[in-house]
């Protein structure tokens, strides 16, 4: 018994020495010390490539680089590749999908993935429908690798960033929920894009206990960058958004607020009178 027990104690000793030894990354010379882990929060760290991309569709879920190419119309037959921001008669075509590829100036078909822009945070922040100015700019996307459209290409995309914006930058906004479109006329309101400075009036209230929103019945847009109706309040005389979220914000009364278009979930303008929309 004594033997058995000094052989396990030692093999334990032994097996720790070699334990510790690995782990001991101090020594900056040796060649098989393991590098800095990989931040688990960061989406972009591990990022495929548009040519990883073409060849592995797989149907996994992988963040992918590129630059924003063009768009897909798939309202002709056979569909497609727009390579600018050509808006078609149907405006919402090319809001629905993305053409990445490995350079800016990119325009051969064989050389694009087709990204599907899931409606909300990413559709809003990626289309080039509301964002033409996204054309020529690298983004950043997380989906499914598989085919879409006919070509190569990420689905169901859950994540997307562009330059210093991504669609985590929505977790904790202020939601606009229907809000009517006041003396506003519907072109104006439904050409509202992401990054348009807003004031709007409402109540506020807390939805389902967590979002506060303001309220569809007495929601409603005062002005879009600054075109504010004659002896209507301006942004100047608005609570900010930060103040609207607050705790000390009573439900009762009606708040005029100021923000920035961070997202547009619904866009109802001509159909509904109304649009659904998050502020910052």
């Amino acid at each position: 018994m004594k033997k058995t027990k000094f052989f396990f104690v030692a093999m334990m000793a032994a097996a720790m020495a070699v334990g510790f030894t690995a782990c001991d990354t101090t020594d900056p010379t040796d060649p098989f010390a393991p590098t800095d882990p990989v931040d688990p929060t960061d989406p972009v760290s591990e990022s495929l490539t548009v040519t990883d991309v073409l060849v592995k569709q797989d149907g996994s879920e992988a963040t992918v680089t590129g630059y924003i190419v063009g768009w897909f119309n798939n309202k002709p037959n056979p569909g497609e590749c727009v390579f600018s921001t050509e808006a078609p008669a149907d405006t919402t075509v090319n809001q629905a999908n993305v053409l990445i590829a490995a350079t800016a100036g990119e325009t051969n078909p064989a050389n694009v993935v087709c990204v599907q822009l899931t409606a909300g945070a990413v559709r809003s922040l990626v289309n080039l429908g509301q964002n033409p100015s996204n054309l020529g700019k690298e983004v950043v996307v997380k989906g499914l690798l598989t085919s879409y459209n006919g070509l190569p290409g990420v689905k169901t995309t859950s994540y997307a960033k562009i330059g210093d914006k991504s669609t985590d930058d929505f977790a904790a906004l202020f939601l606009c929920y229907r809000v009517g479109l006041g003396t506003l006329d519907a072109s104006t309101v439904g050409a509202m894009k992401v990054g348009d400075n807003v004031v709007l009036t409402a109540k506020i209230v807390n939805y389902k206990g967590n979002t506060p929103e303001t309220v569809m019945s007495s929601g409603a847009i005062v002005s879009i960058n600054g075109t504010v109706p004659e002896g209507a309040i301006t942004a100047a005389d608005a609570i900010s958004v930060a103040k609207a979220l607050g705790a000390d914000v009573p439900s009762t009364e009606t708040y005029t607020i100021a923000g920035e278009v961070t997202q547009i979930t619904e866009n109802g303008a001509v159909t509904y009178k109304n649009m659904t929309f998050y502020i910052k």
